[in-house]
């Protein structure tokens, strides 16, 4: 696929840690949600609020805006981006996504990115499945 294709798409899923932290805490409210939007806004913000913000971004008061069981559920979520990733390397990976979105949103800057929030499991199902096509294809050659 040519970067042109790539940039004209109206939808791109994303994962990886930054992209978790991203979701977890611009949109703690959709912590049951499998699939989270984000926008650009959304990672120029919160790359702002890492740098000004750190502990008002990471210790956010959800008791007046959520459940208490949705809350509780976010801000564990969001101990673990925190215990996961430090400061210095949250914001390096927001300057790097920001950037990155930059230069994909060129010919469409009105696509949907979306956070598919269990992506883990089918790149950890989709490596497994290589690896045993990959020794089926060599005992098969043998």
């Amino acid at each position: 696929m040519n970067k042109k294709d790539f940039k004209s798409r109206d939808v791109l899923y994303l994962s990886g840690g930054i992209v978790w932290a991203i979701a977890s805490m611009m949109h703690p409210q959709q912590i049951n949600d499998n699939f989270v939007e984000i926008t650009q806004k959304d990672i120029s913000a919160f790359r702002e609020l890492v740098y000004n913000n750190y502990n008002g971004l990471t210790k956010p008061d959800l008791s007046k805006s959520m459940k208490a069981d949705d809350a509780n559920a976010a801000i564990k979520n969001i101990n673990r981006v925190v215990k996961t990733y430090d400061q210095k390397a949250l914001l390096a990976g927001a300057i790097w996504l920001d950037e990155l979105i930059g230069q994909v949103n060129t010919i469409n800057p009105s696509k949907k990115l979306i956070f598919p929030r269990f992506a883990y499991v089918g790149w950890i199902s989709g490596y497994i499945m290589d690896r045993i096509n990959k020794q089926y294809t060599g005992l098969a050659k043998n």
